[in-house]
């Protein structure tokens, strides 16, 4: 029996790539919806395409083709990083309709569901670079939206509507606007996190807070010391008292009310950042109120809270602090 070469044996098998092209940078396809959403909801979740791109060998590739070549296909290249998609900023953002342009912000509130005579609404304060605003979702929208969107998160999103705020409902937003979703309206997550900037807050110490004005917006950072647990005022709201400090060892309570001190999770001794608190008073104390617009953050992922921990795991050492 004559012996056949390993050649003749192999039967040649083309090779293909798979690449996935980049729908981070616009959310513009509207031609796949998410499983998960009810076939009512007019909102659509932008998803990723795969395609296939045949396979270059780079071996047959002439010297002066050398420079040309990109691994990563034609559609992605050195020029495209230099001319990339933009986005509307908050800050250019005026009255009006924007359809087929996509806004992109980081979500730094999120409030639970509220009734209102309008039916269920949800808010969430949106930032960029230049500005943060509020979106406000009503009926189905807002449902979804508040199951989807998580806090700390970036989306990209398209197709709705900018009005002036009502003075009478403030989001907790200082923007002059608000942004409602139209009912073509698209959006997606991003993961590339470092396209918007984190949270920003303005910190103040709880001395400095005591001798600010009733009503003033204020944020801080402290350690939660302890947590009095869920009551009820005397028109049966819910409410929650966090008693705080901070390197200056000043102490203030925070409270927080209705669906937010019900779901409100504990973590004692450890840090907590408040953003857009409301300075308030109680038999003639002052006092933060966690109303809406108030982000209350625990083990929030700011810098200042890691030093803040150490120092308060070390002075904890030798200091009793009483039930």
């Amino acid at each position: 029996m004559s012996k056949r070469s390993k050649s003749q044996d192999q039967k040649e098998v083309p090779s293909k790539s798979i690449k996935l092209q980049n729908s981070e940078t616009k959310c513009n396809d509207k031609s796949t919806s998410h499983s998960s959403l009810p076939l009512e909801t007019p909102i659509k979740i932008l998803q990723n395409k795969v395609q296939e791109i045949p396979s270059t060998s780079t071996s047959d590739i002439g010297k002066e083709d050398r420079y040309k070549f990109n691994y990563w296909g034609d559609s992605y290249n050195n020029n495209a990083m230099s001319n990339p998609i933009k986005y509307i900023k908050i800050e250019e953002l005026s009255v009006g309709t924007f359809e087929n342009q996509s806004l992109i912000g980081r979500i730094c509130y999120k409030s639970e569901v509220k009734e209102t005579k309008f039916g269920k609404v949800v808010s969430f304060l949106i930032m960029d670079e230049t500005n943060e605003i509020a979106v406000v979702c009503f009926g189905k929208i807002g449902l979804q939206l508040y199951k989807e969107w998580q806090h700390n998160r970036i989306y990209c999103f398209e197709n709705f509507k900018v009005q002036e705020e009502n003075p009478n409902h403030p989001s907790g937003s200082n923007n002059t606007f608000q942004i409602r979703p139209s009912s073509n309206f698209t959006y997606k997550s991003i993961d590339d996190h470092t396209l918007i900037p984190a949270i920003t807050f303005s910190f103040k110490s709880i001395n400095e807070i005591t001798s600010m004005k009733n009503n003033t917006r204020i944020d801080l950072l402290g350690i939660l010391i302890k947590d009095y647990g869920l009551e009820t005022n005397a028109n049966n709201v819910s409410l929650r008292d966090l008693s705080i400090t901070d390197k200056n060892k000043g102490m203030i309570i925070a409270t927080l009310w209705g669906n937010a001190a019900e779901k409100f999770k504990s973590y004692e001794n450890q840090p907590i950042a408040i953003r857009k608190g409301i300075i308030g008073e109680y038999q003639e104390r002052q006092k933060i109120n966690c109303t809406y617009g108030t982000l209350v953050w625990s083990n929030p992922l700011v810098p200042e809270a890691v030093p803040l921990s150490k120092w308060f795991s070390e002075i904890s050492k030798t200091v009793h602090n009483p039930q």
